[in-house]
């Protein structure tokens, strides 16, 4: 089955985490690249750094990173992966999601509207 957007299968996984062979050296910038664009994610969509990080590291297994180290704040990301001697280091900052403010405001008029209703009996 391909990723949305992209003609490239997802790769089936032949057994457990730990029966994986290691991977290349030049993938390890791509999975750096990954859990860069998986925090951001996380973080556009209102988790806090702290939730960021810890999903982060809990990817660690399943990508065979040995460590990772990462520092999150409200718009930035610095993420360093190693596995054995090889490590990638990415900064990157956090585009932030736009917030429609008509339904924000009507959100917070909502209730005003609904008692007013209710106090002309419509």
């Amino acid at each position: 089955m391909p990723l949305p957007g992209s003609n490239t299968p997802i790769p089936s996984i032949p057994g457990p985490v730990a029966d994986l062979p290691p991977r290349a050296t030049e993938s390890l910038s791509g999975m750096v690249d990954l859990l860069v664009q998986a925090g951001s994610l996380l973080l556009q969509h209102g988790a806090d750094a702290g939730r960021v990080e810890a999903s982060l590291e809990q990817m660690e297994p399943g990508l065979g990173i040995e460590r990772i180290d990462a520092v999150v704040m409200s718009r930035t990301i610095l993420l360093t992966a190693t596995r054995q001697d090889t490590h990638r280091t990415r900064v990157a900052r956090v585009p932030s999601v736009g917030v429609n403010m008509d339904i924000l405001s009507f959100g917070i008029a909502l209730p005003g509207l609904v008692w007013s209703a209710l106090q002309r009996g419509d």
